[in-house]
C-alpha cells in the first residue's frame, strides 16, 4: 500500500510498507502499529503520529519536519542520522533496543529560532546504540538511559537529574557541564565520569 498526503489513519496495522525517499504532509497516524516498515529518507511534514507502536522499523535519516510524536514507542528499529529538534514540541516518544547513533536532540530550533536542546523528560532510551549523538542543553530529568551505549555522544548543559544510567556503557559526562543530581550510575562503568576531573587513580 502507499501512505497518502492529507490523509488520517486510526487503529490500522501495517506491514512490509515502504515509504522510502517519499514525502508525506499533514497525514495523522493515530493508534496505528507499524511491522518491519520502511521510513528512511522520508520527509515527514506537519505530519502526527499518536500512540504509535514502530517495530523493526527503518527510520534513519527521516526529516521530521515539524512533525508530533506523541505516546509513540521505537522497538529494534534504526534511526540512524535524525535531527529530531525539527520535530514537533511536546516530544514523547521512547526508544527500547534501537539504533539511533549519529542523531541529534540539539540545534537551531525552527520554532524558536535559537540553539536548544529538546525536553527528554521522563523518556525512555533503553538498551540502544547511541553513538554520536548530540544531548547538548536537554533536560533528561527521571529519564531511563539503562543499558544504552553512549559511545562518543555529547553531553553539554544537559539536565540529568534522577536519570538513570545504569548499565550504561560509554558516556563521557563532565560533573561541571551537566546537572547530574541524583542520577543513577552503576560501577564499574561509573568510573569514567572520573576521566574530566584531571585526575590520577592509583591502585
Amino acid at each position: 500500500m502507499e501512505f497518502l498526503s492529507d490523509t488520517d489513519y486510526c487503529d490500522q496495522d501495517f506491514k512490509n510498507v515502504s515509504l522510502k525517499q517519499s514525502i508525506l504532509t499533514q497525514t495523522d497516524f493515530q493508534n496505528c502499529n507499524f511491522d518491519r516498515c520502511d521510513f528512511s529518507q522520508t520527509e515527514l511534514t506537519e505530519c502526527r503520529f499518536d500512540n504509535c507502536t514502530f517495530n523493526s522499523c527503518d527510520l534513519s535519516l527521516i526529516k521530521p519536519n515539524k512533525s508530533y510524536f506523541r505516546d509513540s514507542v521505537f522497538l529494534t528499529c534504526k534511526l540512524i542520522g535524525v535531527n529530531w529538534i525539527d520535530s514537533a514540541e511536546p516530544f514523547s516518544a521512547d526508544f527500547r533496543d534501537c539504533i539511533i547513533s549519529l542523531s541529534s536532540f540539539c540545534g537551531l530550533s525552527s520554532k524558536k529560532g535559537v540553539f536548544c536542546g529538546m525536553n527528554l523528560k521522563k523518556r525512555k532510551l533503553i538498551n540502544c546504540v547511541a553513538h554520536e549523538v548530540d544531548f547538548s542543553e536537554c533536560n533528561l530529568t527521571d529519564s531511563d538511559c539503562t543499558g544504552t551505549d553512549f559511545l562518543n555522544s555529547t553531553f553539554s548543559q544537559t539536565n540529568l537529574t534522577r536519570a538513570d544510567f545504569s548499565n550504561a556503557k560509554n558516556y563521557l559526562i563532565d560533573f561541571k557541564d551537566n546537572v547530574l543530581t541524583k542520577a543513577k550510575f552503576s560501577l564499574p562503568e561509573a568510573i569514567r565520569l572520573l576521566d574530566t576531573l584531571n585526575i590520577i587513580l592509583v591502585e
